[in-house]
């Protein structure tokens, strides 16, 4: 669809501009809760301390964050503005390809599918900016902007085959990517006249979802997960809890009504596609998400963090938005005008929730700060901790510690940089568990902690 004659398309377009500004000012305003945690500390500590590109687990198309980090730091830029630009590129990255379908392939509606899939099943995750899953609620829009350009004149070359070049993307991105490419290229077959190309992209994404892990091998994590999916099928058998399900269905009405839009938005879909008597489209939406599901429930059986939950089921977001706009571009324009305040209604109630979350990532940056504090009283350097006392204290997830305190450390003082490392005393030699660097190896532009003899830090109140 175009955007002559079709004023409401405006409006839509408008907010979803919107949306990615206020998505913006909270990376700028949390970058901090967004850089300075876990994985994101340990990946951007690789990005800034290593030359080359650091390519996690074959994800190459999610290298433009790092790109720019690496430029700015090869500009002499401080490690606060390294981290900011992280921070700031998880956003500007997909709100560059929202103007790319919309004001350069001119795709609003699917641009527009592209902003609610943005938030719609978007927390925690947002807090994770080095997640590359975040990149398949820009990279299959960008796919499907380009299958649908080549849809209305199949006679023009490039949409074919910068189509093909946008499937490499969501393909690299991410194992999961050839789901959804799959997903997107069935959304278009069905109904369509012309199938070839589609079918040929299809061929191609099953040929790589098959030889993909014999050119790429798998990650030993991967790897595990792959191993954790068949163990699940049999925890389902056995009706064994499954913390997968207990997250999708405990954040729709128990704990948080995080999921609710997203059901709302599906139940309108399939009301619409009956109505029709869609039955194809109905059955591979319905189809799709219940395998979906399936296939994370079984994969994480035996549990993740609350952010690695919900980054699972980020996907479900394109299967429910993408289909559904597609279907409010052929309404009226009355109808589209009315449904445009429900549109805006989701927007605002799911980016609240992503800018309410920041309450919960900041209570372990906070125990961070605190940490850190502790390190630089008792002489700074390098340090260890006994795990135990760090669980006491609130911070139970361990093997980033030594990424996060340094990160952390130095952007707020370079001068009194420390390094904590967590270790278990009760297992012989107390090992140290947190992921361990050698000191004297650091870049002295970027980190410069003292060389000396390790301290062990006690967390216990002095009487």
């Amino acid at each position: 669809m175009r955007f002559s004659g079709i004023a409401p398309v405006r409006a839509y377009v408008a907010l979803g501009h919107v949306l990615f500004a206020a998505l913006t000012v909270v990376a700028w305003l949390h970058w901090r809760e967004r850089t300075l945690q876990l994985d994101s500390a340990c990946q951007i500590f690789k990005w800034i301390q290593n030359d080359g590109l650091q390519i996690e687990a074959h994800r190459y198309t999610a290298v433009l964050p790092q790109l720019l980090v690496k430029l700015f730091a090869s500009a002499g830029a401080s490690l606060k503005t390294l981290l900011l630009t992280a921070s700031l590129a998880h956003v500007l990255v997909p709100w560059m390809i929202y103007g790319v379908i919309v004001h350069v392939l001119r795709r609003p509606w699917i641009g527009i599918a592209m902003a609610v899939a943005a938030v719609l099943c978007t927390r925690l995750a947002f807090y994770g900016v080095v997640l590359e899953v975040n990149y398949l609620l820009s990279y299959p829009f960008l796919f499907a902007a380009f299958l649908a350009a080549h849809a209305e004149d199949p006679d023009r070359r490039w949409p074919k085959w910068l189509g093909l070049g946008s499937l490499i993307l969501v393909l690299l991105v991410h194992p999961i990517g050839s789901i959804i490419a799959l997903f997107i290229i069935a959304l278009f077959v069905i109904g369509a006249n012309r199938r070839a190309w589609s079918l040929a992209l299809a061929v191609i994404t099953i040929g790589w979802a098959l030889l993909g892990r014999i050119i790429l091998p798998p990650t030993g994590y991967e790897q595990g997960l792959y191993s954790a999916v068949w163990e699940g099928i049999g925890s389902l058998r056995s009706g064994a809890d499954q913390p997968a399900l207990d997250f999708l269905i405990g954040h729709t009405w128990v704990y948080t009504t995080h999921y609710v839009a997203l059901w709302a938005m599906l139940a309108v879909l399939t009301i619409i596609l009956a109505r029709k008597r869609s039955w194809a489209k109905l059955a591979l939406v319905w189809v799709s998400i219940i395998g979906f599901i399936l296939l994370n429930v079984t994969a994480y059986h035996m549990g993740e963090t609350a952010m690695m939950m919900e980054k699972n089921f980020l996907p479900l977001a394109v299967m429910v938005a993408l289909p559904l706009a597609m279907e409010v571009a052929q309404w009226s324009i009355r109808s589209q005008r009315l449904s445009w305040i429900p549109f805006a209604l989701i927007l605002f109630l799911q980016f609240r929730g992503i800018s309410f979350a920041s309450r919960e990532v900041h209570e372990r940056l906070f125990l961070l700060e605190e940490l850190v504090s502790n390190a630089r009283s008792a002489g700074g350097g390098k340090a260890l901790v006994d795990t135990h006392e760090l669980d006491a204290m609130g911070l139970h997830i361990h093997w980033a510690l030594g990424y996060e305190t340094l990160l952390l450390s130095v952007v707020d003082d370079p001068e009194r940089a420390t390094v904590v490392l967590a270790t278990d005393k009760q297992l012989p030699g107390s090992p140290i568990v947190s992921h361990a660097f050698p000191i004297e190896d650091l870049d002295p532009q970027w980190f410069r902690v003292p060389v000396g003899e390790e301290r062990v830090l006690s967390l216990q109140p002095i009487p």
